[in-house]
């Protein structure tokens, strides 16, 4: 019960994201060119125009209810620690709820009620964040919007609507091409730690999907099929050159637990791969987020089928610099790989995160997680490719035909 919780969870909280994500493509597609956008800044996305300011914050709770002010606390006290009243900001709280009606504005008796709680140690009701006077939640009010959220699905079909229409394609192409990448796109720049990085306009969203080696290609003007699109996908990852064995690879995987013989299998071909390669190549690193019971499993069926693997000691003590370190090798004559220490680089996401932090680096990643939420810095990987949609099978099936 604990795990099917955890999942739900953990699902709720990528969708959460993903909501997030997509209503600031949404308001940045239906910009001007001269409007200017920063995510993560006062709030989840700000809004700079040519005479206004508008700081938006996203809440998705599509299993939850709407009863009133005080489900919204939280969110409006974040807002109002900022609220400054001697500024022009405007602010709008954009919510998703299941059921229940969500009101367009909150009154100075709304925000009252709000802010007050039943403290547990006390027994009784008390008033949060006193010093927050009725002069200063009066004028928050009149500055707040309630934005009510369509559903998941529906703000998506949006946003791929909008994609389809700004850059003339399908809607196939829009909904699996665009808008991974323009997901990614804002996830990056929320993860920056300039917050003069996280600033992005229209112009700027359409060029970064416009760029040739960051689109996963142009297809059938017609829905494609699954065996035209894994071609398609082949074709580009090697156009990418993620064929290149002298270039540092990873690859970010999230299996479930039955698909451990496929993943095994993955890490023999990868493991073959670099063996057959010359003496310059290097090992791919794989990345797994995955119960450590998966891990483990893992690691020991690649003991069994002598597969020798580099895991920066990650179980006993992580270290990176033993992770970055090359493998030791017996070369032929004509240059080729006879012997290593090591074929291969398995971690977790954990670790991944870690050597990231610490100056790890790799040329090409390719992204086969499913959209789960990570943290590897600003330029870890030179080039990112998302394989959206795809079992581990296909997800083999791709790699081995690249390599």
């Amino acid at each position: 019960m604990a795990d099917g919780h955890s999942n739900r969870a953990a699902g709720a909280t990528i969708a959460g994201f993903d909501y997030q994500f997509d209503h600031a493509i949404v308001q940045i597609l239906d910009a001007r060119a001269s409007d200017r956008f920063e995510v993560e800044g006062k709030e989840d996305l700000d809004f700079f125009g040519d005479s206004s300011k508008r700081a938006i914050q996203v809440k998705y709770h599509e299993s939850g209810k709407y009863t009133g002010p005080k489900g919204l606390r939280d969110p409006l006290v974040m807002m109002l620690k900022d609220f400054d009243q001697a500024d022009s900001w405007q602010y709008v709280l954009h919510l998703r709820f299941g059921s229940g009606e969500v009101p367009e504005r909150l009154s100075l008796g709304d925000l009252r009620t709000a802010l007050v709680r039943r403290d547990r140690e006390l027994g009784e009701e008390v008033r949060d964040h006193p010093e927050w006077d009725d002069a200063l939640l009066l004028e928050f009010s009149k500055r707040l919007t309630i934005a009510r959220g369509s559903t998941f699905e529906s703000q998506q079909h949006d946003v791929i609507q909008r994609l389809k229409m700004t850059f003339s394609c399908s809607e196939d192409e829009a909904r699996i091409l665009h808008l991974p990448r323009a997901r990614d796109f804002v996830r990056t720049k929320a993860r920056q730690s300039d917050i003069a990085a996280r600033g992005v306009t229209k112009p700027e969203l359409t060029s970064a999907l416009s760029v040739v080696d960051r689109l996963y290609g142009l297809w059938h003007s017609d829905k494609a099929g699954a065996e035209s699109f894994l071609r398609t996908q082949i074709a580009l990852l090697k156009r990418m050159q993620y064929s290149d064995r002298k270039k540092h690879r990873a690859i970010l995987l999230r299996p479930k637990m039955e698909e451990l013989d496929l993943v095994v299998e993955l890490c023999e071909v990868l493991t073959a791969s670099y063996l057959a390669g010359l003496s310059n190549a290097k090992p791919w690193l794989l990345a797994i987020d995955a119960e450590k019971s998966f891990m483990t499993n893992l690691k020991i069926r690649l003991i069994r089928d002598e597969i020798a693997f580099n895991d920066g000691y990650e179980e006993i003590s992580l270290s990176t610099t033993a992770l970055r370190r090359p493998p030791v090798l017996h070369v032929k004559a004509n240059s080729r790989i006879s012997d290593a220490s090591y074929a291969l680089k398995v971690i977790t996401l954990g670790s991944l995160s870690s050597y990231s932090h610490t100056g790890g680096r790799v040329a090409r990643l390719i992204d086969a997680s499913g959209g789960v939420p990570y943290d590897l810095g600003d330029s870890f990987a030179t080039q990112t490719m998302h394989l959206v949609d795809f079992n581990q099978e296909n997800i083999n099936r791709i790699v081995g035909e690249i390599l």
